[in-house]
Order: C-alpha cells, then sequence, then structure tokens
C-alpha cells in the first residue's frame, strides 16, 4: 500500500473526531429505502378495466399515475377482477 504526501493545509479545517464515536451508516435503513404505493392492489386493479375502455393515457392522466404505471399493473394482475385481487390478497 503506497502513502501519499498530503499538504498540512488539507487536515488543517477538518474537524477532530473522536475514533469512539459511530459515524452514520451509508446505506438507508430497510423503512427508509421504498417509498409505499398511494394505491391499494384494489385500486390499481379498478383503475384496468376503465384503461382498457379508454385509452391507458387518459385513464392514467385521470388517476394521476403515469402511463408505464398502468401498463405495470395490466402486466401484474392481468385480467383479474377486484374481487378476485382481495381473495388472492387475503390467502398470502
Amino acid at each position: 500500500m503506497a502513502f501519499r504526501i498530503v499538504p498540512s493545509w488539507v487536515w488543517a479545517d477538518l474537524p477532530d473526531i473522536p475514533e469512539t464515536q459511530n459515524p452514520q451508516p451509508i446505506a438507508p435503513s430497510p423503512k427508509e429505502s421504498m417509498r409505499k404505493s398511494r394505491l391499494t392492489e384494489e385500486p390499481m386493479a379498478a383503475i384496468l378495466p376503465e384503461a382498457d375502455r379508454t385509452k391507458a393515457a387518459e385513464a392514467a392522466k385521470k388517476h394521476k399515475v403515469s402511463e408505464p404505471t398502468v401498463y405495470t399493473w395490466r402486466k401484474h394482475f392481468g385480467q383479474l377482477e377486484v374481487a378476485d385481487v382481495k381473495r388472492v390478497w387475503l390467502a398470502r
């Protein structure tokens, strides 16, 4: 391992940190890392038939979600009805 010579002015402005002080964790905790969804699975499944009747972009704009989100929900839920989603969720 090679050591570099560093001028003293680099270290002059750094505060003294006691070695017993624990640094802050670099990664956020699991609770902070993922944002909760604004909608639960039932409203998501309820929006999909509307997106089938109209353009997906119109349904997405009406419900304040992005158009790719509607396509992701469609991929996830397929042709499930709201009652089926409830049953699947309760079976977990």
